[in-house]
């Protein structure tokens, strides 16, 4: 059982209220892609262990910070990536109604966001961006600047594109 938790929980929450420290991108793409793996082949949700990580990172890397980064990654794909679609607009209560981010989320970057693999400019950003952890029971918000993550995002684009 104790190969299928994440970093402890207490080391976790060691970080709460404190930035995280960056981490080397490559552990960021082998811990991502090794979710990914798993998901296609099981489909639904997957949790890597302690030793799945210690495995596929670099002795120096900090498996908590590695972790929460890695979510950060989920986070833009899975959210900035995919519109909500209207059909959940329609059966969710009004109230409740699944909503954009408050920003436009360009087509370029939607589309690098779907990619498989990702590109690699998202690991970079990823790796340091400015991040708080956050303890137990959350912080009522999202412990980074979207809208930051968004022009980062870009701006490594950007960059990242040869020029025509």
């Amino acid at each position: 059982m104790a190969e299928n938790l994440p970093p402890p929980v207490k080391e976790v929450a060691s970080y709460a209220g404190k930035p995280l420290p960056e981490v080397d991108p490559a552990d960021l793409r082998a811990v991502y892609d090794e979710y990914v793996k798993r998901l296609g082949k099981k489909g639904g949700s997957v949790a890597l262990g302690d030793s799945v990580y210690r495995k596929l990172c670099s002795d120096e890397a900090d498996l908590v910070a590695v972790w929460y980064r890695t979510t950060l990654i989920f986070f833009a794909v899975n959210l900035l990536a995919k519109p909500v679609p209207d059909a959940a607009r329609k059966v969710a209560p009004a109230d409740d109604a699944p909503s954009e981010p408050p920003f436009r989320v360009p087509d370029a970057l939607r589309q690098d966001l779907t990619q498989s693999p990702l590109p690699e400019y998202v690991f970079k950003v990823v790796a340091r961006f400015p991040i708080m952890g956050i303890g137990q029971g959350g912080t009522g918000g999202a412990p980074w600047d979207v809208h930051a993550l968004v022009l980062a995002l870009l701006r490594a684009a950007a960059s990242a594109s040869p020029l025509p």
